[in-house]
């Protein structure tokens, strides 16, 4: 939609952002049923975070004993609160509320004072504070003097070239809910883990600020979704939403606050029985109680819905088969748009790529499952990367290449209707129009280029797991060789950025397709008998690479499996490895 107006300052006007799906495919899967549709009667909940893969992994499976209670669940070392999980009474999954909580503005300097910039008020000083970060080992520490406008932090001008964005000799910065005044998220986590049920877990959730979160929540009698974070509450005449810099002057860019938290989405025992949040779209607010304008792709969404309501009572298992489901409603909802245009209008060209026809045969046939083992989502993934890249620079130029993963919201829109009109599609190099069945043809045969250069001709060789191996890269010492060998976890994978058993390539580098983030932590709590609950990480409990522990637990991700924790220690402790006890220094004993 049109940006709102107002009489325009010094004849400047409102820049108009246009729209595109996200680069970022999103990350994060949670949904809970209620008793009436578990065969327990009693609530479930599973939650799968994405993030980046690494070696050793984000997530550490940890039980945290308190004064008068317990938690237990996926941890990120250095936090003091379990993340996902639950307590005796409550369990917990998290997504991301994909909220628009940052905004960069840029300023006029003095150019006779560089330490004066411009305020609605005239010209302010700079605020400028030192940090000291003491390093073991180093007698001296290392200082950093940060300087910083009323918004915020300035940004250097080399990073993610933000000098490209702004007007020229203007400085950047930044202002983030996280970098906010007052913030008490590591409060709510605490609360939150002592919550006795959903409403208390609700009422801990109002204390937290960044990053803003979608929050499932179970307990033994019902089941919610909560938005829960700072959302700012923009300037209905804000220039540009917050979609681009904005000059930082201007009162009509500022936040008149956040969205109250009782404002924002909720939904509390629905009739329907069950919750769910793949990071789709949560609210049709508009601007500027919108939260957002990049909401996820709803493939993951569509899928995760269709699959709950196969079945009107479910499972632990079930819930297990949600959370390893491998179908893609990219692949299906693409195909069925594209194939129809090419094959049934395809005349075979002299220069057509020697394996078209078989490729455009076996997707034809193929149920859209991106299976390890299988050819064709290899075929799919490379053939929808080059046909984006391909549209996009049509138009763009060059750049739109460079770091480019498919866009299904995109190919969709322009594959909506017959695909001979659609200006997309048209070459601006050439003097002739070409059709969108013209541009995904090329693309295709640019594709099956690209597979044959790096896996030969042999198409039934052709696995898609191989190109999108899962890579967990130690962190510093995994990029570069020989200790990435020593250091790295690797394996075959399959999945993909939109299916439910996520695995997020990124579109860039030597292997665009290798899988570099996706479900690092899975759990699923059943609440008819929380001890009965599984969990898993990714690659293992040590972070010493020669520990037996560096990586045991990485078959059994990998093959959707779980492993059981308990909150009362189990009676047979003695068969564990060892047990790690972390308590405060002033009672630490050597034991």
């Amino acid at each position: 939609p049109e940006l709102p107006r107002e009489p325009p300052e010094d004849g400047e006007v409102p820049v108009a952002v246009p729209w595109l799906d996200p680069l970022h495919p999103g990350g994060s899967n949670a949904w809970a049923a209620s008793g009436s549709r578990s065969t327990s009667k009693k609530p479930l909940l599973a939650n799968d975070p994405h993030l980046g893969f690494s070696a050793p992994g984000i997530w550490y499976l940890a039980r945290l004993r308190f004064q008068d209670h317990d938690v237990i669940g996926g941890t990120i070392p250095g936090l003091p609160i379990v993340i996902a999980g639950r307590n005796q009474h409550v369990g917990w999954g998290l997504t991301s509320a994909y909220v628009d909580d940052q905004d960069v503005y840029f300023h006029e300097v003095d150019p006779t004072a560089p330490s004066l910039y411009r305020t609605k008020d005239g010209f302010a000083p700079l605020r400028v504070h030192t940090e000291r970060i003491h390093i073991r080992g180093v007698s001296e520490p290392l200082v950093e003097t940060v300087q910083a406008t009323h918004h915020g932090p300035i940004l250097p001008p080399d990073l993610y070239s933000v000098s490209a964005a702004i007007p020229e000799g203007m400085i950047a910065s930044m202002r983030w809910t996280a970098l906010e005044p007052e913030d008490l998220t590591l409060v709510a986590g605490l609360d939150l883990m002592k919550s006795r049920d959903i409403r208390d877990a609700i009422l801990a959730m109002e204390n937290f600020s960044a990053p803003a979160q979608n929050v499932t929540l179970a307990d033994a009698e019902g089941i919610a979704l909560v938005v829960a974070g700072r959302v700012p509450l923009r300037n209905r005449f804000h220039e540009t939403q917050g979609r681009l810099p904005a000059a930082g002057w201007k009162p009509r860019n500022e936040w008149n606050g956040y969205i109250p938290y009782e404002d924002l989405p909720k939904s509390i025992n629905p009739a329907s029985g069950v919750v769910a949040n793949a990071n789709n779209r949560t609210t049709n607010e508009l601007f500027p109680r919108h939260i957002t304008s990049n909401w996820a792709s709803p493939y993951r969404m569509r899928r995760l819905q269709d699959l709950l309501q196969e079945r009107e009572f479910h499972t632990v298992d079930s819930f297990a088969r949600i959370q390893s489901d491998p179908v893609s409603y990219v692949a299906l909802s693409l195909l069925s748009r594209i194939l129809e245009q090419v094959v049934f209008h395809d005349v075979p060209s002299p220069d057509a790529h020697r394996l078209r026809g078989s490729a455009l045969e076996r997707l034809q046939r193929w149920n859209g499952e991106m299976d390890a083992l299988r050819s064709e989502p290899l075929i799919f993934t490379a053939w929808m990367r080059h046909l984006s890249i391909r549209l996009l620079q049509n138009w763009i130029g060059e750049q739109a290449g460079i770091g480019m993963p498919m866009r299904p919201l995109f190919l969709e829109q322009v594959f909506l209707g017959d695909g001979s009109n659609s200006p997309w599609c048209d070459d601006q190099a050439t003097e002739h129009t070409e059709s969108c069945r013209v541009a995904a043809l090329l693309a295709l045969d640019a594709a099956l280029e690209e597979i044959v250069d790096e896996y030969g001709t042999d198409v039934d060789g052709w696995e898609w797991g191989r190109a999108h191996g899962a890579i967990h890269r130690h962190l510093p010492l995994g990029f570069s060789q020989p200790f990435g060998t020593l250091f790295n976890i690797r394996h075959d994978y399959g999945g993909s950025n939109f299916t439910l058993s996520r695995a997020g390539s990124s579109g860039t580098g030597e292997n665009p397709y290798a899988t570099v983030s996706g479900a690092g932590y899975r759990a699923i709590y059943d609440l008819a008998d929380p001890d009965r609950s599984r969990f898993i990480s990714a690659t293992g409990q040590s972070g010493h690479f020669l520990s037996q522990h560096y990586d045991d637990l990485t078959a059994i991700w990998r093959n959707n499996q779980y492993l059981p924790m308990q909150l009362p220690l189990p009676k047979d402790i003695k068969r564990t490895a060892g047990t790690l006890y972390l308590v405060p220094a002033e009672e630490a004993t050597r034991e």
